[in-house]
């Protein structure tokens, strides 16, 4: 970019031509959708409902494994108050 400014003063800094366009995608003739037999139906609710649940099982895994974090965390500071209280009151009775 300096190199084209020193060379060609502002016109360096100039784009130098047309951007390219991008052509659009070809896309592939659709077939008109016939209506779905009562089976098809049935078999796509079904995988729709595996899906949810799947879904939800995680879901509550996840804030399962959330809240133990959190009880561990409650836990292990609980403790960490405690041991520094008891070596603060061990330093006071040891200085006096």
């Amino acid at each position: 970019m300096r190199k084209d400014f020193t060379n060609f003063c502002l016109d360096g800094l100039l784009p130098k031509g047309r951007a390219k366009s991008m052509d659009t995608p070809k896309r592939k003739p659709t077939k008109p959708k016939q209506p779905l037999t009562r089976e098809e139906e049935l078999l796509f609710e079904n995988e729709r409902l595996r899906c949810e649940n799947a879904l939800q099982k995680k879901f509550n895994a996840l804030i399962q494994t959330k809240e133990e974090t959190l009880k561990n965390l409650n836990v292990s500071h609980k403790q960490i108050k405690t041991n520094i209280r008891s070596k603060s009151t061990f330093r006071l009775y040891a200085n006096g």
